[in-house]
C-alpha cells in the first residue's frame, strides 16, 4: 500500500483523495464565480455609465423624453398643487 493509500485508509496524517477532489472542485467553483463577479460588475458599471448618459441627453434635449415622460411632467405640477387652494 503506498502512502496515498495509507492516508485514505487512515493509518497515516494527510488529507483524503477524496478531500482532494472536493477541495479541487470547490476551487474551481470559486474561480467560476470569481469571473461571473467580474462579468457582473464590468457590465454594471457598463449600463450605469450609459443610463447616465442618457439621462443627461432626455435634459439638455426633453423631446428625447418618451410620451409617457413628457405627460409625467405636465401632470407633475397639477399633483403637487393644495386643492383647497
Amino acid at each position: 500500500m503506498g502512502q496515498e493509500g495509507r492516508v485514505d485508509a487512515g493509518q497515516r496524517g494527510g488529507i483524503t483523495t477524496e478531500q482532494a477532489e472536493k477541495m479541487k472542485a470547490l476551487e474551481r467553483a470559486n474561480r467560476e464565480l470569481k469571473q461571473a463577479n467580474e462579468i457582473l460588475r464590468k457590465a454594471s458599471a457598463y449600463f450605469a455609465r450609459a443610463t447616465f448618459y442618457n439621462n443627461l441627453a432626455k435634459q439638455a434635449d426633453p423631446s428625447r423624453l418618451s410620451d409617457h415622460a413628457k405627460r409625467d411632467k405636465q401632470l407633475n405640477p397639477e399633483v403637487g398643487r393644495d386643492p383647497a387652494a
